[in-house]
């Protein structure tokens, strides 16, 4: 079902759109429309998609509409007695399945919006069948503004559709097809860009120094990082923390790798500044992953292990109040302020001519290729030495060198001498995935058991057969990610990558040479 979306420089009227119509179809008035809004992630996650979710309050209600960009065509469109706030809200089914596929757990913020009276019809047949239903949208009120127009086909009734459009070119003045989804225009005229924003990146090539490399690198980590506070601070989702914390640690890891680049005094103080940013963002992040853990697990639990499963929702919810309470502090307070203005001129300062260490002047594609190349190769020292016998731990050591082997290759793949390693990376992402669940299932296993023993009595009897439930779905996973760890390992160390990393290794070494000659 694909909408067709006319301009014209004057509104459809039911009236006129009669007298195009002929003697065979007639028209019906729908309860008029009051506004419409456009929604997507603040990532534009659907956009990126080619999808746009708009929605149009008619009597109080929202008529959700969930379409593809470009050619009009309707993925799914459902009623709901208010505008969704996440995909959760949106019914199962296409049009949900979509929704939630692509915006995950982020909120469904409006685009953009539009306060004007929309007229409605209904296209009915001789039977009195709706065949097609009408949208016409009035002008905006700049100068030379059109008015909109779509033909809502109703399925199995095309050649209605084809007619009913005809009749609505005829009926309006100077009418033409729309050559862009209603979303575009809907952002043009409110001044926002029409294309999804860019990642930003740094501006560096393979050629510059590493110290300067490394500086601009993290200078676009704290942008990132800084534009994820008010986010945070509002509670508009559960990503925005998460985001923040994602910029934090690519900060800290490249801090870490890159020390010997920077004024040792910088490196040390910076370094115990983004720990303790770790430390005061931690708690409420490890809470959220909780409520989205036990809301999925709700989904799926049997009914009599539903209520234990909220009693222990309403828990992690008490202790999240708490703990956002204290994080709103910390990122309102002087501290983190003083954080981020001396981590921003320290990073926008220019490098002195004569570093102290010659690692310094290293072009960035040697020294991010040196560390690239050490990181896999400690990442597969110590996953060969993992066997049936080796303690969590090794594992979760592991997911740590893996995790600064991705941030290093994320930040400066695009620069080494063959490019980003997809080959690698896939098999490190898969590696990552196995690691990342088998750590996740045992802090839950110890997180679960210390949330039962804090419920109350009475709560703690009503989920007890909740905690037993969900405790042994998380040790088959637990187990089951554990006897996946080699089969992901194997594709990781393989000769191949092997020979990746080590030619990185090598340039690294003829790089070197050079730079010594000069």
């Amino acid at each position: 079902m694909t909408i067709r979306f006319l301009r014209a420089r004057s509104v459809l009227t039911p009236e006129a759109l009669a007298a195009s119509l002929g003697p065979s179809l007639r028209v019906s008035a729908l309860p008029p429309g009051h506004a419409r809004a456009w929604l997507d992630t603040p990532d534009r996650a659907l956009q990126r998609a080619g999808l746009t979710l708009e929605v149009l309050v008619v009597s109080g209600a929202a008529e959700v509409e969930l379409r593809r960009l470009g050619d009009g065509e309707v993925v799914g469109r459902v009623a709901l007695r208010r505008p969704p706030r996440f995909a959760h809200d949106v019914p199962g089914g296409r049009l949900g399945d979509t929704v939630a596929r692509h915006a995950g757990v982020r909120a469904l913020l409006p685009l953009a919006r539009r306060r004007a009276r929309v007229t409605r019809l209904a296209i009915l047949d001789a039977a009195d069948k709706v065949v097609a239903r009408i949208e016409a949208d009035p002008p905006g009120r700049s100068r030379g503004a059109l008015a909109w127009c779509r033909v809502l086909p109703v399925r199995g009734y095309d050649a209605a559709a084809r007619a009913v459009t005809a009749a609505a070119m005829q009926a309006l003045s100077a009418a033409q097809p729309a050559p862009a989804d209603p979303l575009l225009d809907a952002l043009a005229r409110a001044g926002l860009p029409t294309a999804p924003p860019s990642r930003p990146r740094a501006d560096i090539t393979a050629r510059t120094r590493t110290d300067v490399a490394v500086r601009r690198v993290l200078r676009v980590l704290l942008d990132e990082l800084v534009s994820q506070v008010d986010g945070t601070i509002a509670d508009v989702d559960s990503e925005y923390l998460h985001d923040l914390r994602v910029a934090h640690r690519r900060s800290r890891s490249l801090l870490r790798a890159f020390r010997d680049t920077m004024p040792a005094p910088r490196v040390a103080r910076f370094s115990r500044e983004l720990a303790w940013l770790g430390s005061v963002t931690g708690a409420v992040r490890d809470l959220d992953v909780w409520l989205l853990e036990l809301e999925h697990r709700a989904r799926g639990a049997p009914s009599v292990d539903r209520p234990g499963l909220h009693a222990l929702a309403d828990l992690v919810a008490e202790r999240r109040t708490a703990a956002r309470a204290r994080l709103l502090r910390d990122l309102r307070g002087a501290r983190f302020r003083r954080l981020c203005e001396d981590w921003a001129r320290f990073l926008d300062t220019p490098v002195p001519t004569r570093p102290r260490t010659p690692a310094a002047l290293h072009p960035i594609a040697d020294g991010a290729g040196a560390r690239i190349a050490r990181a896999y190769r400690r990442a597969r020292r110590e996953g060969r030495a993992i066997d049936e016998a080796s303690p969590d731990t090794a594992l979760h050591e592991l997911r740590k060198t893996c995790k600064r082997l991705r941030y290093l290759i994320d930040a400066f793949g695009d620069v080494l001498p063959k490019g980003k390693p997809k080959r690698p990376l896939k098999a490190l992402r898969g590696l990552q995935d196995v690691l990342g669940t088998f750590q996740d299932r045992c802090v839950q296993r110890e997180a679960l058991a210390e949330l039962a023993a804090a419920l109350p009595p009475g709560a703690a009897c009503v989920a007890a057969p909740a905690v037993a439930w969900l405790d042994e779905i998380l040790a088959a996973e637990q187990a089951a990610a554990r006897a996946a760890f080699h089969a992901r390992f194997a594709p990781f160390a393989s000769a191949a990558n092997r020979a990746y990393f080590r030619a990185l290794r090598r340039h690294h070494a003829r790089d070197r040479q050079a730079s010594d000659h000069e």
